[in-house]
């Protein structure tokens, strides 16, 4: 039993805004004034009346101009509730435990912004945390950075500015990635997930540079590819909506043991790997058909032992119902809760309240007017809902308004544009897995048209290869997948008449 109960320091908006203008009041100021009185009466006597003079100068002048910050900083502490830069000591600490610190380094921009004062406390948190807290200027210049390396180009726009009441202000980026966790990430489709994962992916990897990604993509959705390129270490798509359920079960068996064996090598080298599996809900549902429980055990194995070789998982998946993911509650019970509502789909809350994994959904509506971008996200380790905050889109596509993004390239076209310039040996690793009808155009144009370009479009079209479609039945849109794939792969370079191909010689 303990008497520990650092919640007694907690204080309303209103208390810590009155403790703040204390401590503007507590300048010292009338003995500034003062000791350049003196220095100035000595220095006349020793040197000489000009001296003298020029010193009380400098200090009255020193002192008007502290006095004209001061009232800057109350001003702002008084009409915007600016306060953590005029605290200090165990006032900033214990003002930083109880907002969050991504909510003091808000303050402090705002403040740097307009050249306010800092206190010594808050100029030394301004230097030690920017760099892993910065989620709208640190982490989208290290997703440059990284999209950079992979000859991706992805414009970036600022964020947003909505002011929203300190208790309510989250981090979920900050919640997942300060510490790396089995989480069970959940939302019907359209609500974020993707957004959600994405952000958190490029915050763990500043925070965590020898954190190792293993994606696995069952929906090879071609607007939401930007979420992860040149981010996750290893990709492996394959669209596994329309496939037959013993096809998925056996392209996710030799994802996971692949994985098993990437992260066995990089426990070895002392690097943890985090799996994140994608669509549960569809993965579950095939495995269920196909009477398979590949994805229950490894799961089990996962969230049991997984830590412990330096192995974590992220599961996504659009119901909270673990049945219907084709896993069962003990081991969902080990997983993180992350739910994803928006404005669209409160409808869903009326079935989610019979869920054991998500709590208190009396409130929601609340929380989604106060977010910037109508959602509301629960997070397991607190129980609790929050307003959701603005993240970067990395795919360029707009889930809301089913519209590309403004002056966003799509994620095809950066990718012909890389590969069509590089080859596959200067590219991150992403080891796709290949659909059969992607591996039989890729054999074929290996065999018979090694090191030329292949018309497969228009009324120009290489008839032989045309002829191979159609008696392997590669037609219209199976043709256009594979074709992607390849490219995705950085399998084949496409012309720029988008409508000609050829083979990379490895």
């Amino acid at each position: 039993m303990t008497r520990f109960n650092p919640e007694k320091n907690r204080k309303t908006p209103e208390q810590w805004s009155a403790k703040a203008l204390d401590a503007t009041k507590n300048n010292h100021l009338q003995w500034n004034v003062i000791g350049g009185l003196v220095l100035g009466a000595l220095a006349a006597s020793a040197a000489s009346p000009l001296t003298g003079g020029l010193i009380v100068a400098y200090f009255l002048w020193d002192s008007w101009k502290k006095a004209g910050e001061i009232q800057r900083n109350q001003a702002a502490i008084t009409e915007v509730g600016c306060v953590a830069q005029v605290l200090d000591g165990d006032d900033f600490a214990d003002y930083s435990r109880q907002v969050g610190h991504v909510a003091v380094l808000e303050e402090l921009r705002f403040a740097t912004e307009r050249n306010l004062a800092l206190s010594t406390a808050a100029a030394d948190f301004l230097e030690n945390y920017s760099p892993v807290l910065s989620t709208s200027s640190n982490l989208m210049t290290t997703a440059k950075t990284l999209l950079g390396k992979a000859g991706l180009q992805v414009k970036v726009e600022s964020s947003e500015e909505i002011y929203i009441n300190p208790d309510d202000r989250f981090d979920i980026i900050a919640s997942m990635t300060d510490r790396i966790s089995n989480s069970f990430i959940l939302g019907i489709s359209g609500t974020g997930k993707g957004i959600v994962v994405s952000n958190a992916l490029r915050a763990a990897k500043v925070k965590h540079p020898k954190l190792k990604t293993f994606y696995i993509d069952p929906k090879h959705d071609e607007k939401e590819q930007g979420y992860t390129a040149g981010v996750a270490d290893v990709i492996k798509r394959y669209k596994c909506e329309t496939e037959e359920p013993l096809i998925v079960v056996a392209w996710l068996e030799k994802c996971l043991e692949e994985f098993n064996e990437y992260a066995k090598a990089n426990d070895a080298n002392s690097e943890r790997t985090l799996l994140i599996l994608d669509e549960g809900t569809v993965l579950g549902l095939k495995s269920k058909i196909a009477k398979s429980t590949i994805l229950l055990d490894r799961l089990s194995s996962l969230t049991s032992l997984g830590d412990s070789s330096g192995k974590n998982i992220w599961f996504i998946a659009q119901t909270p119902f673990v049945g219907g993911s084709g896993i069962d509650l003990s081991a969902s019970s080990q997983l993180v809760t992350i739910a994803l509502v928006s404005a669209e789909n409160r409808g869903s809350l009326d079935q989610w309240k019979r869920s054991a994994m998500v709590k208190k959904l009396n409130n929601i509506d609340e929380y989604i007017e106060k977010s910037p971008v109508s959602r509301a996200v629960f997070f397991g380790k607190t129980a609790k809902w929050y307003p959701m905050s603005k993240l970067e889109n990395y795919s360029g596509y707009d889930r809301d308004s089913r519209k590309s993004v403004e002056g966003a390239a799509t994620i095809r076209q950066q990718l012909e544009a890389a590969f069509s310039k590089k080859k596959i040996s200067e590219q991150p690793e992403q080891n796709i897995f290949l659909s059969q009808s992607a591996q039989l155009i890729f054999d074929w144009l290996q065999t018979n048209r090694k090191e030329q370009w292949v018309k497969y479009k228009g009324s120009d079209r290489d008839m032989s290869f045309i002829k191979f479609l159609s008696q392997n039945n590669i037609k219209g849109e199976d043709k256009e997948d594979a074709i992607f794939e390849l490219l995705d792969a950085g399998k084949i370079e496409i012309a720029d008449d988008d409508s000609t191909i050829k083979i990379i010689v490895e």
